[in-house]
């Protein structure tokens, strides 16, 4: 079977589309990691200073 030059474009460009939206969940989940990470920091340093300022008010 021969495919037309429309169905090999349209072919093409879901093949296209696929990866784009593949590329842009790992982009997400990466930076979604890095902020989890970057919001566990910034949480450890919160209670480390709320322990520090509890000590200087006793």
């Amino acid at each position: 079977m021969k495919t037309s030059a429309r169905q090999k474009a349209a072919s093409e460009t879901i093949a296209l589309s696929i990866t784009m939206l593949t590329d842009m969940a790992s982009s997400s989940k990466k930076n979604i990691d890095k902020d989890v990470r970057w919001i566990t920091e910034a949480k450890a340093n919160l209670n480390k200073i709320a322990e520090a300022t509890g000590q200087l008010r006793k």
